[in-house]
């Protein structure tokens, strides 16, 4: 039997089919690799939650945000803006700001950006 792919090799295989707009696939596959045993890792977690934001799955993209967090992973900015745009795009703007001050808290600075 071959060596599985590196979380590497499957973070890049993530973001191509993220960019391709296909959510589902990109989530299907990040199941599979659980199933295989391979984790996670920071960047294929956030990948994970942008595309459950994008195919409008909030409430998955927050069990899947505090599991990264119970692992020890400290979401990032790109993590938090996925976040900020799924409750946006979702018209839950209270949840929004509730974020925004959240991460004020962990010593995120918002910009206009």
């Amino acid at each position: 039997s071959r060596p599985l792919p590196s979380i590497i090799d499957f973070g890049k295989l993530l973001t191509a089919i993220a960019k391709l707009k296909k959510y589902d696939v990109v989530i299907s596959l990040g199941e599979q690799m659980q199933k295989l045993g391979i984790s996670h890792d920071m960047y294929t977690f956030s990948i994970l939650v942008n595309c459950f934001c994008r195919s409008s799955q909030l409430s998955l993209a927050l069990a899947l945000l505090g599991k990264m967090m119970k692992l020890g992973y400290d979401p990032d900015i790109v993590t938090f803006n996925s976040l900020l745009n799924g409750f946006c795009h979702g018209n839950r703007i209270s949840e929004a700001v509730s974020l925004v001050d959240q991460m004020v808290e962990m010593g995120y600075k918002p910009n206009a950006g």
